[in-house]
């Protein structure tokens, strides 16, 4: 195993930043959305009704992960947080789907990474192209420099 990853576990491991979590009020967390969704006003009963939808094996805790940073000097993980199964996870598919919704009434909206490449098949070059040398005339005019230290674009 490489030196950066075996400091990312060491970091990951440090219990001063990161603590076990031994009971989690999941009950409660569930009275408090409930009481949330309830107070409300402009949420539908069957959004209220989808939001509290309570898993058929009942409420579990969300799982943790990692991905280390390795670009970083000091590596860290970036969190991800799995919500399936976990008292919020109807609420963060409700909150999508609103999101959603606001996100294509966008002008520019970049779907993913597909449809980036389909608006850029589009885009043609301009006929006219600029050298580097004419966008910086100004600047050798302002600030004439010796012929032996001036930089020329090929």
């Amino acid at each position: 195993m490489c030196r950066k990853a075996t400091n990312n576990l060491v970091i990951l491991r440090d219990e001063i930043v990161y603590t076990q979590v031994n009971l989690v009020p999941l009950n409660e967390l569930h009275n408090r959305l409930e009481y949330i969704c309830l107070s409300i006003q402009t949420l539908s009963k069957d959004e209220i009704k989808f939001i509290l939808l309570k898993p058929n094996k009942g409420y579990r805790i969300c799982t943790l992960y990692f991905l280390p940073k390795l670009h970083k000097t000091l590596v860290v993980g970036r969190s991800i947080y799995s919500y399936n199964g976990v008292v919020f996870e109807h609420t963060s598919i409700w909150l999508h789907y609103k999101l959603y919704l606001i996100l294509q009434q966008q002008k520019q909206h970049l779907e993913d990474s597909l449809s980036l490449v389909r608006d850029l098949e589009d885009f043609r070059r301009p006929t006219k192209c600029y050298s580097s040398l004419s966008m910086y005339n100004h600047c050798i005019r302002a600030f004439p420099l010796p012929r032996d230290y001036t930089l020329y674009a090929r």
